[in-house]
Order: C-alpha cells, then structure tokens, then sequence
C-alpha cells in the first residue's frame, strides 16, 4: 500500500506541483496549523450572542481533538513521514517536525466540520466542508502526509466528535 501511496504523491510532486499553486496550497495548508483558522472562527463567534455557546464549545473541541491527535494517536502510531521515507520526493518550503498518522490538519477540519454541521446552518457547515477538503488535500500535494494519513484524520474525526459529542 505504501509504494501506492508514494507513486500517487510523486505523481502530484511531479504532474500537478506548480510555482502558482504551491503558493496557494501553502496558503491553505497553514490555515490548520494549530487550528489557526477554527480559533479564529471561534473567537469571532464569542462576539455574538447566539452563536457564543457554540464558540465555547468549539473551543473544548479543538482542545480535546488536538490532545487526541497529537498526545495519544501520533504518539502511538509514529509513522514517518513519506518525506523522509522516499529520497525523490520533497515538500513544499515545509518540514513538520512530528509523525505522520494521522493528518492533525484534516482531522480538525472533518471535526469541525461535523460539529458545524450539527450547531450551524447547513450553509455554513457546507462552507467548512469544502475547506476541511482542501487543507486535507493540501497535506497530501505538499508532500507531508500519505493519502491514508488523511483518511485516518477523517475518520479518527467522526469518533473525536462522537466522543465529544457524547459528553456535551
């Protein structure tokens, strides 16, 4: 599977990579760095009365998601990096530091999106949905995550917000 999976991102490293579209997908890729973007979206909901209990939820969500991602999956899994793992393929002016499985980026993004889903209208949540899509592509184009790195993040998301959801 892995061979498949490095053949698929040389594929893009070498057919779909441009100088234009790095600058876009480095774009889009940093706005789930930290979950950058889904604090941001919450603090600018904390400034409306109907949409501040969701803020706040939100918040415990990126919390919660981000310590199962990075202090107990990653840490379990150790997965290197396809970086580090095929010499012809490279990133894009990126080289993260941790382990590979899963994609923290796309499992916030599917998180936040199922809880968007669940708290917002549909508009909204459709919105999210379509940026969840293309910070996990991003992960993949920009050299730093294996296809099922992002599979797992989605699918580690749907019990994140199962898990999340049952407490709240």
């Amino acid at each position: 599977m892995r061979d498949k999976e490095l053949t698929f991102l040389l594929f893009l490293q070498n057919k779909i990579r441009s100088e234009r579209a790095n600058r876009f997908w480095l774009c889009v890729t940093r706005l789930g760095n930290g979950s950058f973007l889904w604090i941001v979206l919450s603090a600018g909901m904390l400034c409306f009365d109907k949409t501040r209990p969701i803020a706040i939820h939100s918040f415990f969500l990126i919390a919660y998601g981000e310590c199962i991602i990075n202090a107990v999956v990653k840490r379990l899994v150790q997965r290197t990096r396809p970086f580090e793992a095929c010499e012809s393929l490279t990133t894009v002016k990126i080289s993260p530091r941790d382990t590979s499985f899963p994609s923290g980026h796309t499992c916030m993004g599917f998180a936040m999106f199922l809880f968007y889903l669940q708290t917002m209208p549909l508009w909204f949540a459709a919105a999210v949905f379509v940026i969840a899509c293309m910070i996990a592509f991003s992960r993949m184009y920009l050299g730093v995550h294996y296809p099922t790195d992002v599979l797992g993040g989605i699918f580690l998301a749907v019990g994140i917000w199962g898990s999340f959801a049952a407490v709240v």
